[in-house]
């Protein structure tokens, strides 16, 4: 087995390079000079365009599914590590398709997963979400158990319950990291909840949000989330359990939930606004609770930096800069 230590370069296999998440982190490390790995960047750009990809690092534009092809970038590349950000991460659509989601999620992440155990991938970062918890009135810590209410949070535990099975067979570490609500600069319109009142108020003459005025949101900035993903590159599974709970599993998130009320009335606040929000009630259940950070804090020694209100300034700047402003 070969294990990934702290060194100046790695060589680093990134999916769903085209992706909110995956595309700022390759920036954070495209542009730090300290932190320049080799990186390898593969999206099959079902749902973003090339240009979503930075530039500056080899892209290949496979679907994970493609055996064939996934096999040859294995083949031409001994990667120290995969950074799994890809998957099909609408959880109302999946509903309407959730064969569609399961090839997304769990085939194409089985085979990713294939890939590296037949090249010995010494270490395998998922990117999941807090979205499996599904709905419940008891605070959610580390050690909860998950509900999926939705196809695609289904999707997104089955492919968590496969990981144990490669590092206990092949010898591969890996880390699940949980991630709440992400925002931040860089987000269009239907990326996040601030982001979406952001740009109605900027661009329309009403505001609709999703769910009712006592719905909860856990939200994150996106470089509290890159530096999650960076510690967990170099910190050594821990092979203990509590209970029947692996410590490898590990929520990111901000520990403190918002209403949809007091969140728009923050924004509207920064951005002078009184247009009063609708809430329109979705098909499905939306997932509302408080979630714990405890073993983010004390396995990882990740805390979030960025506070709400300076996370929607920051993420106001940036949209101000480039969202159409509604004609006055």
């Amino acid at each position: 087995m070969r294990v990934v230590k702290r060194k100046e370069k790695l060589n680093l296999l990134i999916t769903g390079a085209a992706g909110y998440f995956a595309s700022r982190y390759i920036q954070s490390v495209l542009r730090d000079p300290d932190n320049r790995h080799n990186m390898i960047l593969i999206d099959d750009l079902t749902n973003a365009g090339r240009e979503s990809v930075p530039q500056g690092a080899p892209f290949f534009q496979i679907g994970l599914n493609d055996r064939r092809k996934m096999t040859e970038l294995f083949l031409d590349y001994q990667f120290d590590a995969v950074i799994h950000f890809a998957g099909y991460a609408d959880g109302q659509n999946s509903f309407a398709d959730p064969v569609y989601d399961a090839m997304k999620n769990v085939l194409g992440s089985l085979n990713l997963l294939e890939q590296c155990k037949e090249q010995q991938v010494p270490k395998f970062i998922y990117i999941s979400t807090t979205d499996v918890y599904g709905l419940t009135h008891k605070a959610v810590t580390d050690s909860s158990w998950p509900h999926p209410i939705s196809p695609h949070a289904a999707s997104k535990f089955a492919i968590e319950q496969y990981l144990p099975i490669y590092q206990q067979n092949y010898d591969m570490d890996f880390w699940v990291l949980r991630f709440g609500s992400l925002y931040g600069y860089g987000q269009q319109k239907n990326d996040s909840v601030i982001a979406s009142i952001m740009y109605q108020i900027l661009t329309e003459k009403h505001v609709s949000l999703f769910g009712n005025d006592e719905t909860k949101y856990d939200l994150l900035f996106i470089d509290d989330a890159i530096f999650a993903v960076n510690l967990a590159l170099f910190t050594e599974q821990p092979h203990i359990f509590i209970g029947d709970r692996s410590l490898h599993v590990i929520n990111i998130v901000s520990g403190e939930s918002v209403s949809s009320t007091v969140l728009y009335q923050k924004i509207a606040q920064y951005m002078d606004c009184s247009i009063i929000p609708t809430y329109t009630e979705s098909k499905h259940p939306i997932p509302s609770r408080d979630i714990d950070n405890n073993w983010a804090r004390t396995i990882l020694g990740w805390k979030p930096n960025v506070t709400l209100d300076d996370g929607i300034l920051r993420t106001l700047e940036w949209i101000r800069q480039h969202a159409v402003k509604k004609e006055k």
